[in-house]
């Protein structure tokens, strides 16, 4: 069987050789060959585009379910997984801050959206694991943490 390795070095998409660079052949990330495709990423369209859907976590998005892709940790998740950090873009860090400002009393996140059955959006628990980013802008294995705990008040979620 042929070593596919080379062939994904080979392609044109930056986000496969940065992930072959990095989570195939465990190159550091001052590696040169490692910087120069996490720029390549980072400039690349698809990786704007997605950039562009960073939503307002405060907004009251509409969406079909956690599993949607527009949903913001869905979002961060690709992001993350093609090595987009924070330093590489402020609205990823936006993001997060607002994700870290809305936490019940226990730390799960809330997410503020539409229900299916609903007009108007409510904040909610949500499900996320957002420990695979950092607000700093250094590599996104760095837990999400600040020093700032959650507000808890006695009022229920609806």
């Amino acid at each position: 069987m042929a070593d596919p390795r080379r062939w994904l070095l080979e392609r044109a998409e930056p986000a496969a050789r940065w992930v072959t660079l990095t989570a195939v052949l465990n190159r550091p990330a001052d590696d040169p060959e490692v910087t120069a495709a996490h720029r390549a990423v980072v400039a690349d369209a698809p990786t704007r585009a997605l950039l562009d859907r960073i939503p307002d976590w405060t907004a009251g998005d509409k969406l079909g379910g956690h599993d949607s892709p527009g949903f913001a940790p869905n979002l961060l998740m690709m992001l993350f997984d093609h090595g987009v950090t924070p330093g590489d873009d402020p609205r990823i860090g936006r993001l997060l801050d607002q994700m870290l400002d809305h936490r019940d009393c226990e730390g799960r996140f809330e997410s503020y959206a539409a229900r299916r059955a609903s007009e108007a959006p409510v904040w909610g628990r949500c499900s996320v694991t957002a420990t695979r980013f950092s607000t700093s802008s250094s590599v996104p294995a760095e837990p999400l943490t600040r020093t700032s705990r959650p507000v808890c008040d006695a009022s229920p979620l609806t």
